[in-house]
């Protein structure tokens, strides 16, 4: 995980979420490269230790004041909302941020 996340030619692309069972949702990975520009689909489970955050059993539905970030691959905060999607955004966020 740590060669994949320290080669700056592999891109985070997006999240393909499996909701019956979040972790075997899909990170998708492109390798920026010249004559490349491969897809690669990583299962979730394979990043689950680069958070602590929990993964909590209920997820937030209308009205119970769900923002729907995790719909909206613009936003990257953290989501406010106590809802197992949540751990994901933590994920995602620290991919983005990886360095």
């Amino acid at each position: 995980m740590e060669s994949l996340l320290d080669d700056p030619c592999v891109v985070l692309a997006g999240y393909q979420p499996y909701f019956e069972d979040l972790v075997s949702g899909l990170f998708l990975f492109t390798h920026a490269i010249e004559g490349c520009n491969t897809s690669m689909a990583i299962p979730v489970k394979k990043f689950v230790s680069l958070t602590d955050r929990p993964i909590l059993n209920t997820r937030m539905r209308e009205p119970d004041g769900c923002p729907h970030l995790c719909m909206h691959e613009e936003f990257s905060d953290h989501c406010p909302v106590k809802c197992e999607c949540n751990w994901v955004r933590d994920v995602l966020s620290k991919i983005n941020s990886w360095s």
